[in-house]
Parts: structure tokens; C-alpha cells; sequence
């Protein structure tokens, strides 16, 4: 049985979890943290607009700590927002409704914060896949061990991107303050991919953050189904799309790290798209790169390839001409051994 909430006193830590049309594993979800070894919490359900019987199945939980509110459908970001208004607590958690914690996950995370109170939050490393068959640890080796991490103005971009991918939305718990500051997740358009990532590329930039390799968390990839957009890629970055507010929360001095990322970023996935034949979104972000960027010899390759399109896309239609070109590919090889 829940414990008695002093009703006068806000709880310690605010549980979002938006639903969508996640029936199958919402239970598996809000008994994880009905489990929690830590009980001070509230969980608040934001129903975006499920057509299941998902809501349903949260309405027959008693625990007088979970809530549920409605809104038509509008995507995680506003979602989690919406949440965020509603909450109490000084700490936010946030949970997919498809994912789950381990019984320790809000204990620990209160615990390190309480013992490092320059930390906007902290992040956990996490299992992913059905059977935990797979520990998902993406900081660098050397930072491994558990501690604050601040990332300098002059951090490489591999270091920038290390800590970035290491805070995970449903594996942390947060300070309220920073993330009202930051302006939440990004809400705009039914955004379904980088929401979350608008805000940690901000939290990263301007906060320091406990990073705990140990998994405390279980990432369900196989019951995720919101990151694939309509043509079957991703759709585009916010970051990219409408890096604005980034740049304005940015501090000075950071400012150039950001450029350097957001280049870095826009180019990667420029090749991913490249790579997958959705060249159109593979230029809109390539343009997106400033013109003093453009002798970087990793973007003119990549414009290079974008400019060849109507040939790579003539050889990909034409079985014949494809198959020449290989034979003539292995001759040369062949050749050259």
C-alpha cells in the first residue's frame, strides 16, 4: 500500500510518463516504479491521445500517487511538458511508457543528488533489448567511473558527443530549475525525434551532470516505434531545423563548441540520409552548414556525392549499367593485385 501524502508537503520526485497507444507494456512501466525502494514520488500519466485501452488500464491502479491527464495528441515533447506543469517536485524523472527501471533507479538518483548539489541531475547507464542481454555504456573508457563531468569550452567533439548520448531521458533524474530555464523539450510541430535531445545538448552546455555507468534502467528498442518517420527514415533534427533557442541559452564562451557540434551533427546526418537515397533532406542539411565551413574536406566530399545524385540514381535504375560498372570495379582490382 502507498504511503499517506502530507498534502501541504510536495513530494521529492515527479514521475512523467507520456502514453500513446502503448497498452501491452504501460503496466510493466508503472509497476516498475510503484516498485521503487524510494517512495516519496507522484507519478503523473499524460494520455496524449490514445486510441488503445491504455488509459484504461492506468485508471485501475488505486495508488493515490499516480494521476492521469488528457490532451489530444501532440507528440512526447509537449507531452512531457504538460507533465512537467502539472508536477510538484523539486526533482523529475521521466519515463517511457514501453520502459521500466530497476527497483533502486529513484533512490540512487536522489541520493547522488542530494550529495552534489552543483549537478542539474544525473544520468545512469541502462540495459537494453527483451532479455537485458546488451549494457548500454556510451561514455568514453576513461570516463567510466562514476562523478560529475563538466564538459570545457575547448571539448572535442567526440568528448561533446560522448556526453550528450550519455543522458538518456528515461534514465535520469533532473533538477526542476535548469530544465525550466532551458525552456522544457522541444514542442513544436509533433516533433517525434531529437525533443529530448533539444534540451540535454542545452544542459550539457550550460550544467554539470553526474554520469553513473551503472545500468539502472531497461530500454525496451524492440516496443519503440515513434523515431521511424512517414518515408520510413527519421524525420530531421530540431537541432538542425530550429537551433535558435540553443544558440540564445548558450553561454559566450561555449558558443563556438556549439557551432562546431551543430556542423558536426548536421553533416553526419546529412551522410546518413545520403546513404539511405533521401538526398533532398541530405541537402537541406548541408545548406544548413555555414558558408565558411564549406572547405571542410568532409563536407565537400559529401557535396560531391549530393552533386553526382542523378548519376548514382541513373546506375541505380539501370540493372545493366550497374552490373558494368562492378565488372569494371573488379577488373581494376584485379589489376591492381
Amino acid at each position: 500500500m502507498a504511503p499517506a501524502r502530507n498534502t501541504h508537503k510536495p513530494p521529492a520526485v515527479s514521475v512523467i510518463v507520456p502514453l500513446y497507444n502503448k497498452v501491452k507494456y504501460i503496466s510493466r512501466a508503472l509497476d516498475s516504479i510503484l516498485c521503487q525502494t524510494f517512495e516519496d514520488f507522484e507519478v503523473i500519466i499524460i494520455d496524449d491521445g490514445s486510441t488503445d485501452n491504455g488509459p484504461d488500464i492506468v485508471g485501475s491502479y488505486k495508488d493515490p500517487r499516480i494521476c492521469i491527464i488528457r490532451q489530444p495528441n501532440a507528440g512526447p515533447g509537449p507531452a512531457r511538458n504538460k507533465g512537467i506543469r502539472n508536477s510538484t517536485a523539486p526533482l523529475l524523472s521521466f519515463l517511457d511508457a514501453d520502459d521500466e527501471w530497476l527497483p533502486d533507479f529513484l533512490a540512487e538518483g536522489v541520493s547522488i543528488l542530494a550529495d552534489n548539489p552543483d549537478c542539474a541531475g544525473v544520468a545512469f547507464g541502462y540495459y537494453m533489448g527483451s532479455e537485458r542481454a546488451v549494457t548500454k555504456l556510451t561514455a568514453p573508457e576513461p570516463d567510466r567511473a562514476p562523478g560529475p563531468r563538466r564538459l570545457p569550452p575547448n571539448a572535442s567533439i567526440g568528448n561533446t558527443t560522448s556526453a550528450l548520448a550519455f543522458i538518456r531521458t528515461w534514465a535520469g533524474v533532473f533538477r526542476r530549475e535548469p530544465i525550466e530555464q532551458l525552456g522544457m523539450f522541444y514542442s513544436k510541430a509533433r516533433c517525434t525525434r531529437g525533443e529530448d535531445t533539444y534540451l540535454w545538448l542545452q544542459i550539457v552546455l550550460n550544467h554539470t551532470i553526474y554520469s553513473d555507468p551503472r545500468p539502472m534502467a531497461w530500454y525496451h528498442s524492440e516496443a519503440s516505434d515513434l523515431y521511424v518517420g512517414r518515408e520510413g527514415l527519421p524525420e530531421l533534427s530540431p537541432i538542425h531545423t530550429d537551433p535558435d533557442d540553443i544558440r540564445k541559452n548558450c553561454q559566450a564562451q561555449y558558443r563556438p563548441l556549439l557551432e562546431r557540434y551543430l556542423k558536426y551533427s548536421a553533416i553526419q546526418d546529412a551522410r546518413y540520409y545520403a546513404s539511405h537515397g533521401d538526398y533532398a533532406r541530405a541537402r537541406t542539411l548541408v545548406k544548413m552548414v555555414r558558408l565558411r565551413d564549406y572547405l571542410d574536406c568532409g563536407l565537400l566530399g559529401l557535396r560531391l556525392v549530393l552533386a553526382l545524385t542523378p548519376v548514382i540514381e541513373l546506375l541505380r535504375s539501370s540493372p545493366r549499367i550497374w552490373r558494368f560498372v562492378y565488372k569494371v570495379r573488379d577488373f581494376l582490382h584485379r589489376r591492381h593485385t
